[in-house]
């Protein structure tokens, strides 16, 4: 053997053991180049990749073919090595045989071995399929959209997957829907998303969830599944709130000093269609005030067009109503209770014009002279100060209206017998409203004053005479006085020593004193 043969040996000899490191071929014949031959071999399980098959008896001089038999793109998947030192030829797969490739021939690979003759060895090899494909969907996800009107039962979409496997027993899909399940929706056999219960566009305008698509085997594949609701115009309008509090100062205009628990704002309640609101009052009560307000159709903003009084009117209640602009039937309701906010508009005002009382002089500090009312109509009633002018005057005025004596050492009948005041109320401390009463105080008398005699002649003279009873002479007359009134100031005259020379009389009345 010359070295080129021998490296020539040595290469295929390599090649050979190479290729039968997967084993023994799965089957052994004898070249039959006389009559040629017919062979079924195996089954072997797909992904199977070595010698397939081992040809005996190749005489030196033969010239072997590996040819197509009935499926000419069959060979491309088989190669034919030929080993003339031992009369052996041998067909090698180039690869790891896929059953499914062979769908067309039912799971089988066909080929020959031509002899120089043209006389053919025909074989066939069956090839078991195993599951080893995954499902794959045809969409890398699925999205539609449907109406939520749409009728229970009806197909939403379909998703579709394919197995490769080519034993019904491996390419058979089963469609679920993963975790969580929406519960408007249900799977059916053939991949089809039906509707289980109606939608609503306002609890959920679309949903997101996960397709599994299993073989019957462990295999399986997912895909995504978006199903978007489309709205229709079946809900009425909505306040954000079914009852909103309003501030407004009295005797102003405007938009409301405040209002809570928000702006007045009212929505379509088919918030996917959101069609324009409409706004408009709808009544006012007390009635009688429905002229001092409107409202902005487009913003919904209260304004007070014609001023309110607090002490007419302390609250008032403003219905409102919010329409669709592309129909009027479609509303809702809410009520403005809109509060008066009480300004300082009114002055105090006294429950008499002007006030008399008595008191005696000699009352002590602490006594009561009289009381006076007073009333404020703004909100609160009177909660000012009360005073007695002048300041000077000895009588106090507390903040419910009481006067009393402040200074009795000032009281006096013979020195002052009667007071004539002011009192003032004040309703507040910086820019207040006022109002004046008269406040007279007449003091009455007591006994607290002793009798005083007026002067005498001095000397008195009597001229002689023969006087008696019958025949008196006037000496002189005794006068009194006292500084106080009525019975107090009476006086009353008497003899401490009664004398015989002399007598006493009342020029009143002529009677002789006791």
């Amino acid at each position: 053997m010359g070295t080129i043969d021998s490296i020539l040996f040595l290469i295929i000899l390599c090649c050979y053991c190479f290729k039968n490191t997967g084993g023994n071929p799965i089957d052994t014949s004898v070249l039959n180049c006389d009559v040629g031959s017919n062979k079924e071999l195996g089954p072997v399980d797909e992904g199977y990749n070595g010698a397939v098959e081992e040809f005996t008896g190749v005489l030196a001089g033969t010239n072997v073919q590996l040819v197509d038999y009935l499926f000419p793109s069959h060979i491309q998947f088989l190669e034919l090595m030929f080993f003339p030192e031992n009369s052996t030829a041998t067909v090698y797969s180039k690869s790891a045989l896929d059953a499914d490739v062979f769908i067309a021939s039912q799971r089988k690979l066909y080929y020959s071995l031509r002899c120089s003759n043209n006389v053919e060895n025909k074989r066939v090899l069956m090839l078991n399929d195993l599951n080893d494909n995954t499902p794959i969907f045809d969409a890398l996800a699925y999205n539609t959209t449907v109406p939520e009107r749409l009728a229970v039962n009806s197909a939403v979409i379909q998703v579709r997957a394919t197995d490769a496997d080519v034993s019904p027993a491996y390419n058979r899909i089963t469609y679920s829907i993963m975790q969580p399940i929406p519960s408007e929706f249900e799977m059916t056999f053939d991949g089809t998303i039906v509707l289980k219960k109606s939608l609503n566009y306002n609890v959920a305008t679309g949903y997101n969830f996960m397709v599994k698509a299993r073989d019957d085997g462990d295999r399986s594949a997912t895909v995504p599944v978006t199903i978007t609701v489309e709205d229709f115009d079946n809900m009425n309008p909505y306040f954000n709130q079914s009852l909103y509090n309003a501030v407004i100062p009295e005797l102003e205009v405007g938009e409301f000093l405040s209002i809570q628990p928000e702006a007045i704002e009212a929505r379509d309640g088919d918030t996917g269609i959101n069609q324009p609101i409409i706004y408009s009052i709808s009544a006012v009560s007390p009635s009688d005030y429905t002229s001092s307000f409107t409202i902005d159709a487009v913003s919904g903003i209260i304004t007070v067009v014609n001023s309110l009084d607090r002490e007419e009117v302390a609250m008032v209640t403003v219905n409102i109503k919010a329409a669709q602009s592309d129909d009027s039937l479609k509303t809702a309701q809410a009520v403005v209770s809109v509060t008066v906010e009480d300004v300082n508009d009114n002055a105090p005002e006294f429950d008499q014009s002007g006030y008399s009382a008595t008191i005696l002089e000699n009352s002590p500090d602490g006594s009561l002279v009289l009381r006076a009312g007073v009333t404020d109509r703004d909100e609160g009633g009177f909660n000012g100060t009360l005073r007695i002018i002048p300041d000077s005057a000895p009588f106090s005025i507390s903040p419910n209206g009481t006067v009393l004596v402040k200074n009795s050492t000032a009281l006096d009948r013979e020195e002052t017998p009667r007071f004539s005041l002011q009192v003032v109320a004040v309703d507040s401390p910086t820019n207040g409203l006022s109002a004046t009463a008269q406040l007279n105080i007449t003091i009455l008398d007591v006994n607290d004053n002793n009798p005083q005699f007026l002067p005498l002649p001095d000397p008195v003279l009597i001229p002689e005479g023969n006087y008696s009873d019958q025949n008196p002479w006037d000496v002189c007359q005794i006068s009194t006085t006292d500084l106080d009134q009525g019975d107090n100031g009476k006086v009353t005259l008497s003899l401490s020593n009664p004398s015989a020379l002399f007598q006493f009389r009342e020029v009143s009345t002529g009677q002789p004193l006791p």
